[in-house]
């Protein structure tokens, strides 16, 4: 009797043990395609469109803060990856135009409303100087039709969640530098096309998000043509491509401030 009842005991123990080693493989696996999956998409991401080196185009730019709106007709020209040249007009007549080359950014008045600006930096923070709560390299690449993602030590991958409520959430993968200050998330949607990056710091409180709301496909790939950044402390930047022309030849001194531009 003891033996049939040690037999049957040993029995359960070798079976619970083979279910528990394959469940540990099997996650195991799973990890380590999520894993390559992660490093994957991420690096798609951030070589998206970079054979777009250059672009001109026209749109809207929709600037909104606690106490004010604006929204401005525009038209530009840049060039990876710190150049641009970006003219904000209003009922089609030119209010603003902004010049940066990578050695100093320039705000010139059509109106009257100032004088010449001129600021020594490699990459302005126009919250600075406009209120937007953006960068220029941040300008720079939507209108270059990229993706912001920056440089990344690790990716990790989560899998959508498929409980079908209406506020179910997509793929995310989370990026980290070694020794970074930062996080990154790109939200996926269900075909595993990025709609949104954030950044937040490393106790998760959030620095600013990037929706794409909208893109388009052209005959040299998909553009994001519509993208909201969000600051979330009521600065809100909406970007809206109308017109978009890729690596046309651009001079040089577009980027340069002429004596009929003064």
């Amino acid at each position: 009797m003891n033996k049939t009842i040690s037999f049957h005991y040993l029995l359960i123990i070798a079976v619970l043990s083979l279910i528990f080693n394959s469940c540990a493989t099997q996650i195991s696996k799973i990890n380590l395609l999520h894993e390559k999956k992660a490093i994957l998409l991420s690096k798609k991401a951030q070589g998206f469109n970079d054979h777009i080196i250059a672009s001109k185009g026209t749109g809207w730019l929709r600037i909104e803060t606690k106490k004010k709106f604006s929204k401005y007709k525009i038209a530009w020209a840049a060039a990876a990856p710190n150049k641009i040249r970006i003219t904000l007009l209003l009922t089609g007549h030119p209010v603003e135009t902004i010049i940066s080359n990578g050695k100093s950014i320039t705000f010139l008045s059509h109106t009257g409303k100032h004088s010449k600006k001129t600021y020594l930096t490699k990459d302005a923070n126009l919250r600075q100087y406009i209120n937007i709560p953006v960068k220029m390299s941040e300008i720079i690449t939507m209108l270059l039709g990229r993706l912001n993602v920056k440089p990344f030590d690790t990716a990790e991958y989560f899998p959508s969640d498929f409980s079908g409520s209406s506020d179910s959430l997509g793929p995310k993968i989370l990026l980290k530098q070694k020794w970074g200050s930062s996080i990154q998330t790109l939200f996926l949607d269900q075909d595993e096309t990025i709609n949104q990056l954030t950044l937040s710091d490393l106790k998760g409180k959030s620095i600013y998000e990037v929706k794409i709301l909208k893109y388009k496909s052209f005959d040299f790939g998909d553009l994001p043509t519509k993208v909201v950044v969000d600051d979330l402390i009521n600065r809100k930047l909406t970007l809206t491509i109308l017109n978009f022309e890729p690596n046309p030849t651009i001079k040089e001194s577009l980027f340069q401030l002429t004596d009929q531009s003064k």
